[in-house]
């Protein structure tokens, strides 16, 4: 008999199978074979699975068998995984969890809640985002700002501060010589062009010595330097909205200097700081003005406010300051009027004038900040230690190192808990990073852009901006504005940021 002819016999194998089974070996070699080949095919799919190789790993077959397997799966699809619409502006962005690719924006994808999802796109900067909600929309940043230097809309005229307005344009104050003159400006970046903003004045032609201007754009208050016939200060604070001019509202004491003010978030009133003699020195006082004319009593300190060096907490019942001479960093609840003396910062860190951002606030009301580290408990202080990331719970004063990040500098704090941070690298180019909740490095992503010397910073997160502040000649300052989006008037914003609350003169 030949052995294609040969006879395989199974059985009997009661109760299963009663009767023997004559298979011939020729067709069992198949079907064996066959067998094989399924569980091989079966095992390298579950091996692709599990490495997050199904698509774009060398298996093209793989890919042509499962094309849309990606769209549906992803490493938390377990019970507890949501599905999240992911898009993008541009869209076309690669979304990343863990390094396995999800799709690409716009998409639907299933991860758990809170995880940590990337998107990447050549041009543009690598974008982390909490998948905490059913649709996230992310406008990416360039990866190359625009960078334009912000000139004082007067030739010979010098700024003295800068800050961001909810509309995305520069609020600028500057100082017009020879007089001393302070003016509200607005850059408006995307019409290239300067705007005046209020233009209060007293009797007898007295110019403003300080000026802000409301969150919204739409109030300037300012500092009218007045003197009485026995040379006694007898300063005034003046309002100009859209009802016009309003000036004298009634301040508690005669004889005080008003030095600096701030507004609230909220644009209901404003912080005002004023100095008066007592024996032996001076003494600065913290009030709130509301719009409507009352005033509170907040605090007094021994020692100058910074001017321009608040920051607000994103209700406004907080405010965060730096103090001379120790550049000691303190808080005050604009409330109960509770104050907060929690480290002293390294004072060549700043820009030795003009407005800075010391801190940070989150949504939890913690306030974040960089400082040297600490060794054998105690700061160090000298120039060349670099600067870590410290957070302090509300209404506490034991500050604790986040994280691993070195150096830091003008953290802001965004609503999902991603933290944007900046460094530099060679050359004092700017290099963005962008940490996660716990304070680990998440990416370092160069910006192209030289910073030398010492800076401030504000972050502009809604309109994707960030402006840069030195220290210039005569004692105002040098601001650059780097503009990571475009002018298209559609506004999304940064998911779960907005813009950082920093008041200043």
């Amino acid at each position: 008999m030949s052995h294609s002819d040969a006879v395989l016999l199974i059985g009997p194998l009661p109760p299963l199978l009663p009767r023997a089974l004559r298979v011939r070996l020729k067709v069992a070699a198949v079907v064996g074979a066959a067998a094989v080949f399924t569980v091989v095919l079966l095992a390298i799919i579950v091996l692709a699975i599990r490495s997050g190789a199904a698509r774009g790993s060398g298996l093209p077959a793989l890919d042509a068998l499962l094309p849309n397997f990606n769209a549906d799966w992803s490493p938390d699809a377990r019970g507890d995984a949501v599905a999240v619409f992911v898009d993008s502006r541009p869209v076309g962005a690669t979304i990343l969890l863990d390094n396995h690719q999800l799709g690409n924006t716009p998409a639907t994808v299933n991860v758990s809640r809170d995880r940590l999802l990337m998107l990447r796109l050549a041009g543009f900067l690598d974008a982390f985002v909490r998948a905490n909600t059913t649709n996230v929309e992310v406008p990416l940043w360039q990866a190359q700002p625009d960078v334009r230097v912000v000139h004082p809309p007067v030739p010979g005229a010098a700024i003295r501060s800068a800050m961001f307005l909810p509309d995305g344009s520069v609020s600028l104050a500057i100082e017009v010589p020879p007089t001393g003159e302070r003016q509200a400006w607005a850059y408006d970046a995307t019409a290239a062009r300067m705007n005046r903003l209020g233009q209060a004045g007293a009797p007898g032609g007295v110019l403003p010595s300080a000026v802000a201007t409301a969150p919204d754009g739409s109030q300037t208050a300012s500092i009218l330097r007045l003197d009485g016939l026995d040379g006694a200060a007898a300063d005034q604070l003046a309002i100009d909205g859209p009802a016009g001019p309003s000036h004298s509202l009634p301040l508690p004491s005669l004889g005080e200097r008003l030095l600096d003010l701030s507004w609230s978030p909220a644009g209901h009133g404003l912080l005002l700081v004023s100095q008066r003699s007592v024996a032996g020195g001076s003494r600065f006082r913290l009030r709130f003005v509301e719009v409507d004319g009352h005033v509170r009593h907040l605090a007094d300190l021994p020692g100058a406010p910074v001017s321009g060096s608040w920051v607000w907490a994103q209700d406004g019942r907080a405010v965060a300051f730096l103090v001379q001479p120790t550049t000691a960093l303190a808080t005050l609840d604009t409330g109960s009027g509770d104050l907060r003396y929690l480290d002293d910062l390294q004072q060549d860190a700043f820009p030795r004038s003009g407005a800075v951002t010391p801190a940070t606030w989150d949504s939890s009301g913690e306030l974040l900040y960089a400082a040297p580290a600490r060794r054998g408990g105690f700061f160090v202080s000298s120039s060349s230690s670099a600067a870590v990331l410290f957070g302090v719970a509300r209404g506490r004063l034991d500050a604790h190192r986040l994280g691993d990040v070195e150096p830091v500098w003008a953290p802001i704090v965004r609503e999902d808990g991603i933290i944007l941070t900046l460094a530099r690298a060679d050359s004092d180019e700017l290099v963005l990073r962008p940490v996660d909740s716990e304070g680990h490095v998440l990416a370092e992503q160069r910006l192209g852009v030289q910073v030398s010397g010492a800076f401030a910073a504000r972050w502009d997160l809604r309109n994707r901006q960030l402006l840069i502040i030195r220290g210039a000649a005569g004692g105002g300052i040098d601001v650059l504005l780097l503009r990571f989006g475009t002018d298209d008037p559609r506004s999304m914003p940064a998911a779960g940021a907005d813009a950082n609350h920093a008041g200043g003169n």
